[in-house]
């Protein structure tokens, strides 16, 4: 499955700056365990890394929130650090 960002630039320029709103509740149940209602069909965090780093690289981009994870769901002690890390690359300006 892909995903791309659809419509990002008319989006863009519908307000001065954006908030993107991270709830893992999109993410595939499967891979990644950590939402409160699963959802077998969701983005892979390959996915979700790639389409966060996009909407990251926009000028227009002021902030970011990450909720639902639930630690009830977590299969071992190390998904939540992948999570973590991978969220923080997204973040991170392109190495290059």
């Amino acid at each position: 499955m892909s995903w791309d960002v659809i419509g990002a630039p008319s989006s863009e320029a519908a307000a001065p700056a954006f908030v993107v709103h991270f709830d893992v509740d999109v993410l595939a149940f499967i891979e990644a365990p950590l939402a409160d209602v699963p959802e077998p069909d969701g983005l892979t965090l390959a996915e979700a890394a790639t389409t966060l780093a996009t909407l990251v690289a926009s000028p227009r981009f002021a902030g970011l929130s990450v909720t639902e994870i639930n630690p009830d769901h977590l299969p071992d002690a190390e998904l939540l650090p992948r999570f973590a890390r991978i969220l923080a690359e997204a973040l991170s300006p392109p190495k290059g």
